[in-house]
C-alpha cells in the first residue's frame, strides 16, 4: 500500500492504522488522554531512534525505548482500561486466570515488529533453513511440554471454552507477536547489530540473553520453562532472520498448551 502525504509527513499503512486504534480505543474508554499520549509519545520515540545513525545515541534511545516498552507491556503505563473477558478457572484443578484483551502490550508489538523486527525471506529459499527450523519446533515443543509434565504442572486436559476462538487470537497478535517483536525483534537483533560483524560473541550472546530475559519476564515461578521456550524462539529466530519463524512456534506452543493441557497450571496440593 502507498504512503500517505500530509504536507512534509509521508506516513506508511501501518502508521496509519496504529493512529486509527489509539482512536478507536480512545472513544471507547480503553485508553485516558493520559495514556493517548503517553502512546503516541513512545510511538515517536521508536520512529525516530530508528532512523538515527550515531550508533552511541541510538543505543542509548534503544535502551530507554526497551524500557519504555516493557513498562507498556507490564500495564505500568497509567489509563489503559484492557477490556476484561474472563475470570476464573478453566477446568477442575486448575490455577484461575485472568483473560485480558492487552491494548496496551499489542500497540508495542505492533510498532516494534514495523520499527526494528527483521522480515526477510531468503533464508527461506534453503532446504537447510527449514531442516534446521523443523528440528528447533520439535526440540523446544517436547522440551517444554516434557518439563511442564515431569514438574507436574500440567496434565492432558482437552478443552474449548466459548471465548477460545477470542482467546487465539488475541493469543497471536497480543501475546506471541507482542512478545517476539520485543525479546527477538528488538533485544535479540539490536543486541547482534551492537556487537557487529566481526565479534565471537555475535549470534551466541544474543541469543542467550533474550531466552533468559524472556524467562525472567515470565516471573520466578515460571523462569526455567520459559528460558527454555525462549531459548526455541531465540534459536528460531537466529535460523530465518524472519520474526514470523518465532512468532509461530510461540504461538503454536501457547495454543497447544491452551487446548490440550492444563491451563495455566495445576495448582499444587
Amino acid at each position: 500500500m502507498p504512503s500517505l502525504r500530509l504536507g512534509k509527513w509521508r506516513l506508511a499503512p501501518w502508521q496509519l492504522l496504529l493512529v486509527a486504534a489509539q482512536a478507536a480505543a480512545f472513544a471507547c474508554g480503553v485508553l485516558s488522554l493520559g495514556a493517548l499520549l503517553i502512546l503516541s509519545s513512545f510511538a515517536a520515540g521508536v520512529v525516530y531512534a530508528r532512523g538515527i545513525e550515531a550508533p552511541a545515541l541510538s543505543s542509548g534511545l534503544i535502551c530507554l525505548i526497551a524500557l519504555a516498552a516493557l513498562a507498556l507491556s507490564v500495564h505500568l503505563v497509567p489509563g489503559v482500561a484492557n477490556p476484561l473477558v474472563f475470570a476464573g478457572k478453566l477446568h477442575e484443578g486448575a490455577r484461575p486466570m485472568k483473560f485480558y484483551l492487552n491494548f496496551d502490550k499489542g500497540f508495542v508489538g505492533v510498532l516494534l515488529l514495523a520499527v526494528f523486527a527483521e522480515r526477510g525471506v531468503s533464508a527461506f529459499s534453503s532446504a537447510r533453513t527449514w531442516v534446521s527450523l523443523g528440528l528447533i519446533c520439535v526440540l523446544t515443543f517436547a522440551a517444554v511440554f516434557g518439563l511442564a509434565w515431569g514438574s507436574g504442572a500440567i496434565r492432558l486436559e482437552p478443552k474449548w471454552p466459548d471465548f477460545a476462538w477470542t482467546f487465539l487470537f488475541a493469543n497471536f497478535f497480543f501475546v506471541a507477536l507482542a512478545e517476539e517483536a520485543f525479546f527477538r525483534g528488538l533485544l535479540q537483533e539490536q543486541l547482534a547489530r551492537l556487537l557487529g560483524q566481526g565479534s565471537v560473541w555475535r549470534l551466541g550472546l544474543p541469543i542467550a540473553f533474550s531466552a533468559l530475559f524472556f524467562g525472567l519476564a515470565h516471573g520466578p515461578a515460571m523462569a526455567v520453562l520459559a528460558s527454555v521456550a525462549g531459548l526455541g524462539y531465540a534459536l528460531a529466530y537466529a535460523s530465518t532472520r524472519n520474526i514470523l519463524a518465532p512468532t509461530l512456534l510461540h504461538f503454536g506452543v501457547n495454543a497447544l498448551h491452551f487446548g490440550l493441557f492444563s491451563y495455566p497450571s495445576l495448582l499444587k496440593t
